[in-house]
């Protein structure tokens, strides 16, 4: 019976000297340069096989010691290693068929003394079909060095598979040494070897750091944990991760995240791209010294953030010169500012403006108790200029776009005003906005209702924003001189917004009832290409992402067509949007489903988008000519899309089942090098910031004259170019009066996260879940229940606390109760027919739940509002660090919800 091909890496160490050190943990990352005549043949004359090798150099000699780690990741550069089956069968080892043997050894003389173990080796990316990673096994000395095994199981002969690099971890664990070791030997051996060249704008998945104990050296060896990790990341500094922004320079790299209310800095290596965490900055006392001592805290720094400035981070910027960088706090409606060291990347803070009175900032004239109506309402996105002479932002709540002068000095801001949609923050209303002619109460239909994201164009002469329940893209033209704007309209893709409903905007050709399948259902964010000549948005209901021409004379916008991951969105379904190869079904699993970012090259030859529901970073080649983009591939860090899944894409060598740990699950923000080099995500649920390596265009050839066909195949999709508001209630009564829930329908749990404290005005409860239509939560309210194997609690969020926007069938209600006043919950986001979202922090309210342990097993989740009741059941185990912690996620629906212990009054 033939064995089938077998790879062989080898590690070898030069052994220097043999003297102590303390366990440490040391990280050489590295980059060799492959080459085809690096390739010998290996062949005995029975099994044939060929060998590449190199030898990469530490910058400095590592002792390592019992208790030590070395780990890394080795980029191959600009080739791909292609490895193939042939069908002859190559090099057996014992009784296992076709497996790869990575073999670590030290010539170190004398009788076997020390046993080392690798949990973690494995190719960074694995492009193609041919290989699936096994598990480690640890083997004990062998022939006076040390050994250890990891399984590769090949699929079959005449299959290739593509590798970029390799990441590593050792751990010595036990007796003897220490060893000095002065590089690494890499060789790789399969029955058929080549080098291949990268093509532009390929990603090369490197590795991630977390601030979860899950996904790092504790849990799936994924990433490189930073210093003060926690369970779940909870109070790590990275918990929920929402936002990136890299220096011009190349040299910093700062993420915000939405629980931790902080900001964290990671020094870049330019010529590796290799991050190394420096630290954050935190306006929460839980994250700071008061508590888990990970983060520096700000002044005014407060419990769970609230009133600091940071609360719930969302964007991130920074400005073109470098000197300072900007936040979006969409809890305390807020702009922080930080001055930044070109030299060194550290912050400092220096305070805040708010919409909010009472926060520990500078309040705006308009400023009210809850930031409701004061133009920075739910701020959820900033832009700084390239001038740097103007800031503005993207206000959710008060459906506004807000302008600030920046000081090109110093980096203050002064506000200059906004521009809204809705007529309660226009004269009608508030006052405190500009009201554009088609403003309309709750913004409902405007073109400005709840703008999610913006972008400027590189001239500086117009501004763009996203409105995410109009389905629509509006223009302001901007003056350079000023930073003024001017309301200049929108394209739509929902009826509501065009000539047959409110006529704000104008629609595109597919637009319909609500955008749905329209291309532009549920715009999430945008840019601007770097020639100023095509704007690209992605819509997250219809898994697209979506192409408008630009005129760089006007600013003018001209739709001219979409991509999409689901069916019902192309040629299937509605035909708005030309497909993708792998489209599908709710666009699940197609490396597409539920865009929330993009991001485009300052070549101007790619565009990288970022799916939460399928972990995936997808490649669109641009034709800088045109602007048109063609679907390229996709690298996944779950295996349901990859190639145990659906197979639509490529999977990075951690991929897990529903991406969890993978270090790129839930990608919530993407953003590439201004050299061109690296692509970097931020992780939501992994607590990760991972890295990509990419491939730079090539150096122009000769000019040539050619002739280009469009063409959609099962592989890639060109672009088709194509020339009842519910408001706010007023009682203070909550209209939850009945003594049991009616029987639950079963769903799926997005995330659940429980902090117990032995406090119980330090404990923290927050959910995400799936959820169907036609709740009303202004009218009814919402009762929420928590319970595990003895524990149960109530949660009441009456309709006092509840405000709605948008139109029916496509509303979002939000809960906001600052004070405190009926709970522990402050807020709630309801989509309707798509999420609840809830975050009860107990600052004034005790939460009365407490975790078992050492297993608390199962914990239930039953919501219901008026004649609509849900349940999730979410399964786990305890982590017992600092306080008990259960942390879950993408938990499937119940086949039946369970007992209810308890009843909510």
């Amino acid at each position: 019976m033939r064995r089938p091909s077998t790879l062989i890496v080898s590690f070898l160490y030069g052994v220097l000297a043999s003297t102590p050190a303390p366990a440490a943990d040391f990280l050489r990352d590295g980059i060799l340069t492959i080459d085809a005549s690096q390739i010998r043949d290996t062949s005995d004359g029975e099994n044939p096989g060929r060998a590449w090798e190199a030898f990469l150099p530490f910058p400095a000699p590592v002792t390592v010691a019992a208790g030590d780690s070395l780990h890394g990741t080795i980029a191959f550069g600009s080739g791909l290693l292609r490895l193939r089956d042939d069908g002859g069968g190559f090099f057996v080892v014992g009784a296992v068929e076709g497996f790869e043997q990575l073999i670590v050894s030290a010539n170190q003389p004398g009788p076997p003394q020390q046993s080392m173990v690798d949990t973690a080796s494995r190719f960074t990316d694995l492009r193609g079909p041919a290989l699936v990673t096994g598990g480690a096994r640890l083997g004990n000395i062998n022939d006076n060095g040390l050994f250890l095994q990891v399984v590769e199981d090949f699929v079959g002969p005449t299959q290739d598979v593509f590798v970029s690099g390799i990441t590593y971890r050792l751990d010595l664990i036990s007796g003897g040494g220490p060893f000095t070791f002065d590089g690494l030997d890499l060789r790789v051996l399969a029955e058929a070897l080549e080098v291949t060249a990268r093509p532009p704008g390929d990603l090369a998945y490197r590795t991630c750091l977390t601030g979860e104990t899950e996904t790092g050296v504790d849990g799936t060896e994924a990433c490189t944990a930073v210093e003060g990790h926690t369970a779940g990341g909870a109070n790590s500094g990275l918990d929920n991760l929402r936002s990136l922004a890299i220096s011009a320079d190349g040299t910093s790299l700062y993420a915000v995240s939405g629980f931790d209310d902080a900001v964290a800095h990671f020094e870049r290596d330019t010529s590796t791209g290799a991050l190394a965490y420096q630290g954050c900055l935190t306006g929460e006392t839980e994250s700071g010294s008061m508590g888990s001592g990970a983060c520096t805290e700000i002044a005014g720094a407060a419990a769970s953030g609230e009133g600091s400035g940071l609360d719930l981070l969302q964007s991130v910027v920074l400005s073109a010169d470098g000197t300072s960088l900007y936040t979006a706090s969409v809890g305390d409606h807020a702009i922080g500012r930080f001055d930044r060291d070109v030299t060194t990347g550290a912050l400092t803070y220096q305070g805040c403006i708010a919409g909010e009175s009472g926060a520990a900032c500078a309040a705006l004239t308009s400023a009210t108790v809850s930031g409701d109506d004061s133009g920075l309402d739910g701020v959820r996105a900033v832009v700084v200029s390239a001038d740097g002479t103007s800031l503005y932002a993207a206000a959710t709540g008060d459906d506004a776009v807000a302008r600030f002068d920046r000081d090109p000095t110093t980096g203050a801001l002064t506000y200059q005003g906004c521009i809204t949609g809705e007529s309660e923050s226009g004269p009608t209303g508030s006052g405190a906005c500009v009201a554009i002619a088609s403003a309309a109460p709750s913004g409902a239909d405007s073109g400005l209702d709840d703008v999610f994201g913006l972008a400027l164009s590189a001239d500086g002469t117009s501004l763009y924003v996203v409105s995410r329940l109009d389905d629509a893209v509006a223009r302001f033209e901007r003056d350079p001189t000023t930073g003024a704007l001017t309301y200049q309209g929108c394209l739509t893709g929902e009826n509501e917004s065009g000539p047959t409903g409110s006529g704000a905007c104008t629609p595109i050709a597919t637009s319909a009832t609500n955008g749905t399948n329209s291309g532009l259902d549920e715009l999430y964010a945008l840019v601007v290409s770097p020639d100023d000549a095509s704007v690209y948005a992605v819509a997250e209901s219809d898994d697209a992402v979506v192409r408008f021409d630009r005129d760089p004379a006007t600013g003018a916008l001209t739709y001219a067509g979409c991509i999409t991951g689901e069916n019902e969105t192309g040629p299937a379904g509605s035909d708005a949007c030309a497909a993708i190869g792998s489209a599908a079904a709710g666009g699940t699993s197609s490396g597409l489903d539920k865009l929330r970012s993009l991001a485009i090259s300052a070549d101007g030859i790619s565009v990288y988008v970022g799916s939460p529901a399928d972990d995936a970073v997808a490649r669109f080649e641009r034709d800088p000519a045109s602007g048109a983009i063609v679907f390229v591939s996709c690298l996944s860090g779950e295996r349901e899309t990859g190639r145990s899944g659906t197979g639509a894409c490529d999977e990075i060598g951690s991929a897990t089942t529903f991406g969890s740990g993978s270090g790129i699950d839930n990608p919530q923000s993407i953003t590439v090098s201004a050299d061109g080099g690296a692509v970097v995500i931020a992780s939501g649920n992994d607590a990760a910031v991972a890295r990509f390596d990419r491939e730079p265009l090539a150096p122009a050839p000769p000019t040539t004259t050619t002739t280009t066909t469009t063409t959609t195949s099962s592989s890639s999709s060109t672009l088709a170019v194509t020339t009842t508001t519910t408001s706010s209630s007023t009682t203070t009564t909550s209209s939850t009066t009945s003594t049991t829930l009616p029987p639950a329908t079963p769903v799926a749990g997005r995330s659940l996260l429980i902090t117990d404290h032995r406090v119980a005005t330090k404990r923290k409860i927050e959910l995400v879940t799936a959820l169907g239509s036609g709740l009303d939560p202004v009218a009814d309210g919402v009762v929420l229940q928590v319970f595990g194997s003895d524990d149960a609690v109530c949660f009441d969020l009456p309709t006092s606390g509840w405000k709605a926007k948008g139109k029916a069938g496509k509303r979002t209600f939000k809960y906001t109760d600052a004070a405190f006043a009926h709970g522990p919950c402050k807020s709630a986001t309801i989509k309707d027919g798509k999420t609840l979202s809830v975050v009860c922090k107990a600052t004034a309210q005790p939460i009365a739940f407490s975790l078992d342990e050492p297993s608390q097993g199962a914990v239930a989740v039953r919501f219901g509002s008026g004649n609509h009741t849900y349940c999730a059941m979410f399964g786990g185990t305890v982590k017992d660090v600092q306080e008990k912690k259960f942390s879950a996620r993408n938990a499937p629906a119940p086949p039946a919800c369970p007992a209810v212990p308890i009843v909510c009054p």
